[in-house]
């Protein structure tokens, strides 16, 4: 009896290897080559019709997150982890944490602490931090990537339009700030915001793409309105995860998927973000700017928590303890 329990126990064991490996295989397909193409677009009609519970479902408030073998990155902004992530030499007067003592008033973050952004009176940046993927995985990047984070508007928040994070491809060339990109240069997908008469926050994607108008770099305003889900209110966390799959080069076919709060919010799934494969998901982009050419007109707060990179769908964070 003790023989056939000391095998069984390998081959469990053998198994677990066995997944572990796959798994890993999985998570590293994102920073192949190239995606491959049924894989990926059959992923891509899941993704639509239902995207699983994701993998936080297994992790409560996120707590060993950054360990799931399809986990690129994870923050949650409890220790200064997160400014080697993102490349952050020093807190400034716009970039911080909020902590429990040091919070507006009904604000909680997740875990403890939350990064403050903070765009002042007359001012366009936030700030602009980035998870750059060649930094941390030896050089490579990713053809898809799946980024989930909470956001938080504060009541003070009277943006009228502006970015908010998402993905970019600029590599310092083009695909922002009034630079159009021509589809071998660069590219971005960062989020957007616009207020609204309501009070409500309407989110977006903000793309520069290789079919954008070339006169100037404006990028194309994508609203996120599938059932109006884009249209969040203030003082509450949402949570926002998004997909990106560029496309094969010279192609319409890359992808944008959002989800809030786990609902679809907007899917497009005929992009040409590059004609030349040279062209990668260079980083994770957090990036708040108000504007365009218009400024805050006050001192405007936003808070964001719970960062989660990977190579599968993510899903909202698992509030509810287990007991086992």
């Amino acid at each position: 009896m003790s023989y056939f329990l000391l095998n069984l126990c390998k081959l469990r064991h053998a198994i677990g290897v066995i997944i572990s490996l796959l798994t890993l295989i999985s998570s590293l397909q994102c920073l192949a080559d190239e995606p491959s193409g049924r894989s990926i677009n059959s992923q891509v009609a899941k993704l639509i019709k239902d995207p699983g519970p994701g993998i936080a479902s297994n992790y409560y408030l996120d707590r060993g997150i950054e360990d799931h073998p399809r986990v690129l990155a994870a923050c949650g902004f409890t220790n200064s982890q997160w400014k080697k992530l993102f490349e952050v030499k020093k807190v400034t007067n716009t970039i911080f944490l909020a902590t429990p003592k040091k919070k507006p008033a009904g604000f909680e973050p997740f875990r403890g602490r939350a990064l403050t952004m903070m765009v002042k009176e007359g001012e366009h940046l936030g700030g602009s931090l980035k998870y750059n993927f060649a930094e941390h995985h030896g050089g490579k990047e990713p053809a898809f990537i799946f980024f989930r984070y909470y956001l938080y508007f504060d009541e003070d928040w009277d943006g009228r339009h502006g970015k908010l994070p998402g993905f970019g491809g600029t590599y310092g060339v083009a695909g922002w700030g009034g630079r159009p990109v021509n589809g071998t240069d660069g590219w971005s997908a960062r989020g957007s915001f616009k207020g609204l008469p309501d009070g409500k926050v309407r989110l977006a994607t903000y793309c520069y793409h290789a079919e954008m108008n070339k006169d100037y770099g404006y990028g194309d305003v994508w609203e996120w309105d599938i059932k109006q889900r884009g249209r969040i209110d203030k003082s509450r966390w949402y949570c926002i995860e998004q997909f990106l799959r560029l496309n094969s080069p010279g192609m319409n076919d890359g992808v944008m998927l959002a989800w809030v709060d786990a609902e679809v919010a907007f899917k497009k799934t005929d992009i040409l973000f590059r004609k030349s494969k040279n062209l990668r998901i260079e980083n994770v982009w957090l990036n708040v700017y108000h504007g365009g050419k218009s400024v805050a007109e006050s001192d405007d707060h936003l808070y964001i928590d719970n960062i989660v990179i990977a190579s599968s769908y993510i899903g909202p964070v698992n509030q509810t303890e287990v007991d086992f």
